[in-house]
């Protein structure tokens, strides 16, 4: 193969790796000509010499020696000063960027920023500091050199030639991280103590924050510094002990925290997997980090890294390294290695679409234009970066559209349910879009065939106010006779509703049970008085679920259609037609009773202006008040026995098409302590739709018991009006499976507690290891993590 072809290089870099196999990288480094030979002490590397010479000797290679270099303290490589000291620019091309003349056209700059950017990771704030040169390289910009674009010029060239030698990790040592958060951004400095206990830098990192982030308290951030710092430097920290130091002085008690909310609980969480410790350092000592939070540069934009940062970041990965080996060796092994990762296991079979493109491994895939593109193989533990890129950053998109922009240029295993699943567990987003809650099973309300057994009361208004001085309307319905009374009320004042009340229970009798909804006249001391007085259960609806006392709001709104239809212009005169829309109702035949309310009560027909004589139920006037009340019991009980019927039918169809409309969402239904978001009734304009988060302390029937993480208030709703909040997972950089979030240890005092409020109580440790309480159910989710004062989920409704 000559060189100058366009497949030279790959050929030639194929043949190297094919000499040096069973070398690499242990013993030596390769790339192309360039083979660098690594050793601990004198006497290893000598071993290494001779393996490497023999291989080549070997393959029938020959080297210049003029062109050899042994057992140097240091070397150049790719572009880097090797030593033992750590990694450093290369002098001579660090001298050619200092003497590059300022660019004249954007050819000139691209070829600048290139080379650069090849060195960012020496350049505290690269993207910061190069952002005027970026912009002039976009799409649709002229070409205008102005002095923030040679200020930037003549940054970069400083920066590079001071920048600092970054040492070579101690994959045995401990770390130090430095943290700081600002208003704008975040700061960390990773150091590791060599044998004279002095401080080496090993890399920096900084990130800006976004605009919902810049709202957070000065403790938010600077705890999300800590957990993004140690997140960023994963592949250092994984498995080694960090001391953390931080000049914020609250962090120091994070761990101590008895009732954090949502928000810190899932942050301390994420920390757990790491073996840290925080300690306080004055600001004034915190220069290093202070000042990369000042001036932040976005690491986490993987779209704006070069293909040597890429290159730089799959090195950590050893599956994409392995299958990088095979891709460039032009085979794979005949058989599937054993006992693989999901990562090394997809890329196996995708193969034949792999290729090797600027040392970064790609994949091949041809998007719906039919135009072949190259997906980067993202390192499991960068996924989090480009998921939080991708959708949060550019504006919550849907699964469908961060899918879409991720494929452009990107590619992991099982990236499209990895979309799905960070999307569902957006914050932001479950609080802001509108999405098919959970639906409880309908439950009907039994009804008793007793006439104004039990009775739903409500409140219609404020109205015009009429000439009388009226403006609201007490609406009573018998939810077996379906017979209802209205008053006309000046206001709507308990003692006002009271002395309606007591109206109509001088008319029909008290009722047994009586149900109204929350408002603050009806949960007053005056009807609870009323109620106990009259030895009458009072019962009340779910907050902001009107469907609870169904029977009354759909009269409210007939009776308020037969009043808009008989009101003057003025609509001043409804107190008036009211007696008559009442008569139109009780007149009219009901569909779950197949008789009028009128009938239903007084055990005959109404007489009309427009109808006949009424039936006679005697035949004869000789027949006394006692056969007559013969008669009207006999009529009324077979017309209790029919209605009631019809009832249990109407009831049954009703929630049978309920529940088949909805049987989707009831399917998902909600466990003790589950985190959710309740429905936001006061939202409007651009107001959040939902609020929380909140967990689930107790559940009777379709009704959850809630408090909120923040308050500790609780509080009863309905469980249609809630939404299921899934906290974020940690992304487990290592792709291995990640161990169950819930400690067996749990605290069984918290355990007690919520069996105690859910009514369940449990044999006590010792007398029955093996039974089970029952109507127990261990949810225990992989996808969220409860408080640890409430244990475990425990009651199935």
């Amino acid at each position: 193969m000559p060189f100058g072809l366009t497949n030279a290089v790959p050929t030639f870099q194929r043949l190297m790796l094919a000499v040096l196999n069973g070398l690499l990288p242990l013993k030596c480094l390769v790339y192309l000509d360039d083979v660098l030979v690594v050793g601990r002490t004198f006497d290893q590397h000598l071993e290494n010499l001779d393996d490497v010479l023999q291989a080549i000797d070997k393959a029938g290679l020959r080297l210049k020696l003029s062109k050899c270099s042994f057992a140097k303290p240091s070397v150049d490589f790719l572009g880097f000063t090797v030593s033992a000291a750590g990694l450093a620019p290369n002098v001579t091309k660090v001298e050619a960027i200092r003497a590059f003349p300022t660019p004249q056209n954007l050819t000139e700059l691209r070829r600048f920023r290139g080379m650069a950017s090849y060195y960012r990771r020496f350049i505290s704030g690269f993207s910061d500091i190069a952002g005027p040169l970026h912009r002039l390289t976009q799409k649709g910009v002229r070409f205008d050199w102005d002095k923030n674009c040679q200020r930037a010029f003549e940054q970069l060239k400083e920066q590079l030639i001071s920048a600092p030698v970054l040492a070579f990790r101690d994959l045995n040592g401990d770390y130090i991280l430095y943290t700081d958060a600002s208003d704008v951004g975040i700061g960390a400095v990773l150091t590791q103590k060599d044998e004279n206990e002095e401080e080496k830098v090993v890399s920096f990192a900084s990130k800006a924050f976004s605009g919902a982030e810049k709202n957070w308290t000065t403790t938010e951030k600077e705890a999300f510094a800590v957990v993004w710092a140690l997140q960023y430097f994963h592949p250092y920290v994984y498995g080694r002990k960090v001391t953390i130091y931080t000049d914020h002085k609250a962090l120091k008690w994070l761990r101590d925290i008895k009732h954090p909310n949502g928000k810190l609980a899932r942050w301390i969480l994420k920390l757990e997997e790491y073996d840290y410790t925080i300690e306080h350092l004055p600001n004034t000592k915190m220069q290093h980090a202070d000042a990369l939070s000042r001036a932040p540069v976005n690491t986490i934009l993987v779209s704006m890294s070069t293909w040597q940062e890429f290159e730089d970041m799959q090195t950590f990965d050893e599956d994409i390294q392995l299958v990088k080996e095979w891709v460039q060796s032009g085979s794979r092994p005949d058989q599937k290695p054993v006992d693989v990762s999901v990562t090394l296991d997809t890329l196996y079979k995708n193969f034949d679409s792999l290729v090797v493109k600027n040392h970064v491994l790609c994949r091949k895939w041809t998007d719906k234009t039919a135009k072949e593109r190259e997906q980067i193989v993202v390192p499991t533990y960068l996924t989090p970066n480009i998921l939080e890129e991708a959708h949060c950053q550019v504006g919550h998109l849907g699964v469908a559209k961060t899918f879409e922009m991720i494929q452009r240029k990107f590619y992991w295993p099982g990236f499209f349910k990895a979309v799905e699943e960070f999307c569902r567990n957006c914050e932001v987003c479950s609080k802001n879009k509108a999405v098919p809650r959970p639906r409880s099973p309908m439950k009907p309300i039994e009804v008793i065939p007793i006439p104004f057994y039990m009775i739903g009361v409500d409140i219609i208004g404020p109205l015009k106010t009429t000439s009388r001085g009226n403006k609201y309307i007490l609406s009573v319905v018998d939810y077996y006779t379906k017979y209802a009374e209205a008053v006309a009320l000046p206001n709507q004042e308990a003692v006002t509703v009271a002395r309606a009340l007591e109206d109509i229970f001088a008319r029909h009798g008290m009722p047994s049970v009586l149900l109204t909804d929350q408002g603050s006249n009806f949960e007053s001391k005056v009807i609870a008085s009323l109620c106990e007085m009259f030895g009458i259960e009072k019962r009340r609806t779910t907050a902001y679920h009107p469907q609870t006392d169904g029977l009354c709001e759909r009269f409210n709104g007939i009776l308020k259609s037969l009043l808009r239809m008989r009101v003057n212009k003025e609509k001043n005169d409804w107190d008036e037609q009211l007696p008559h829309a009442l008569l139109a109702y009780r007149v009219s035949t009901q569909s779950s009773t197949g008789v009028t309310p009128f009938e239903m009560l007084y055990g005959r027909e109404v007489r009309l202006p427009f109808g006949t004589d009424q039936e006679k139920l005697v035949s004869s006037p000789t027949h006394g008040p006692a056969k007559y009340v013969e008669e009207l019991k006999k009529r009324q009980d077979i017309l209790r026995k029919l209605v009631t019927k019809r009832i249990e039918k109407a009831q049954e169809k009703q929630k049978r098409s309920y529940d088949l409309r909805y049987r989707a969402q009831q399917n998902k239904r909600f466990y003790m302590g589950d985190t959710v978001l309740l429905k936001n009734f006061r939202a409007r304009g651009l107001d959040e739709k939902y609020t929380g988060p909140y967990i689930i302390v107790n559940i009777r029937e379709n009704d959850c018991e809630i408090e909120s993480l923040e308050s500790r208030k609780c509080k009863v709703v309905h469980a249609n009006n809630l939404r299921r909040f899934v906290v974020e997972t940690v992304a487990n950089p290592l792709g291995e499976e990640s161990e169950d979030m819930l400690s067996s240890d749990s605290d069984e005092s918290t355990i007690e507690l919520i069996n105690e409020r859910a009514g369940v109580r449990l044999a006590p440790r010792g007398i029955d290891d093996q039974a089970e309480p029952l109507n127990l159910r261990y949810n225990l989710r992989q996808n969220r993590r409860q408080p640890d004062r409430y244990g475990v989920p425990v009651l199935d409704y």
